[in-house]
């Protein structure tokens, strides 16, 4: 039966090793990256069975690939060990990236503990670690085009007649490019573009979710149970497209593309 009172001292020749609370703290303070921590749950609009994995609706409420995402808020953490792999599965080659966070005890603004759950989006809270992304698109007649993941600047813009288009020709609002006047790509024309966006990732797996463990009071020898930090793998974003299209929204980011000629015939 595990002791519960005070101790009043260590066995002798024996080192008693336990885990320190505040070295998770100063590890954090040293090492921590600035996250923001956005709270998943299923998406329940349009269902009506709570077992069925389809949905009857479009996510004009804001849900996003299946999920409602809430923020919870920002919070310190420690980043580490960010790569790349490649798995070649029966579907083909899947790139994928993983970093291990560990979370601190609360939010950095409030007392409000941090408790994370498989799904729950991570983002960086200082737009510092930009990724580029490279396509090709058809131009849209509407004059704005939506990229695969919300674009924050463009580094190289060609068309199929090999002309160039710069910051001058277009503008980029809420990820989208939109052309500012006659100098853009006639409608139906391919495109390549190679821009930046801000990558963000999902918490695949909880390493450690109940971590607790004895702490020890040096001036009193008290043995209390404590809960520690989180700690997660989470993997990054690589594939936005993963809705299905709605003929009245043209510029939801998780689109997939419509048929040729579709468009036309909507806006005709």
């Amino acid at each position: 039966m595990a002791r519960s009172g005070p101790i009043s001292s260590p066995p002798v020749g024996r080192q008693t090793t336990l885990l320190n609370r505040e070295a998770f703290a100063n590890l954090v303070a040293d090492y921590g990256v600035k996250l923001v921590h956005y709270r998943a749950l299923p998406c329940p609009v349009g269902l009506v069975d709570e077992h069925d994995p389809r949905k009857s609706h479009h996510r004009h409420h804001g849900c996003s690939n299946g999920y409602i995402f809430e923020r919870a808020g920002e919070c310190t953490c420690v980043f580490q060990g960010n790569g790349t792999s490649t798995q070649l599965l029966d579907t083909g080659i899947l790139y994928g990236s993983t970093v291990q966070v560990t979370f601190p005890p609360t939010y950095d603004d409030t007392d409000e503990p941090v408790v994370v759950a498989v799904q729950d989006r991570i983002e960086l809270a200082d737009p510092q670690g930009y990724v580029t992304g490279q396509q090709r698109f058809k131009a849209a007649p509407t004059g704005v085009d939506a990229l695969q993941f919300p674009a924050e600047k463009v580094q190289m813009l060609f068309d199929r007649n090999g002309e160039r288009y710069t910051e001058s020709d277009f503008n980029i609002h809420e990820g989208a490019i939109n052309w500012k006047g006659t100098r853009r790509p006639a409608p139906g024309t391919i495109c390549s573009v190679r821009y930046l966006y801000l990558p963000f990732w999902y918490v695949e797996k909880l390493l450690h979710e109940i971590r607790v463990a004895p702490t020890l009071d040096p001036s009193t020898y008290q043995r209390t149970i404590e809960r520690f930090p989180y700690s997660a793998i989470l993997a990054r974003e690589n594939v936005a497209r993963t809705e299905e299209s709605d003929p009245g929204d043209r510029l939801m980011q998780r689109e997939i593309p419509m048929p040729d000629g579709t468009e036309s015939e909507i806006l005709a």
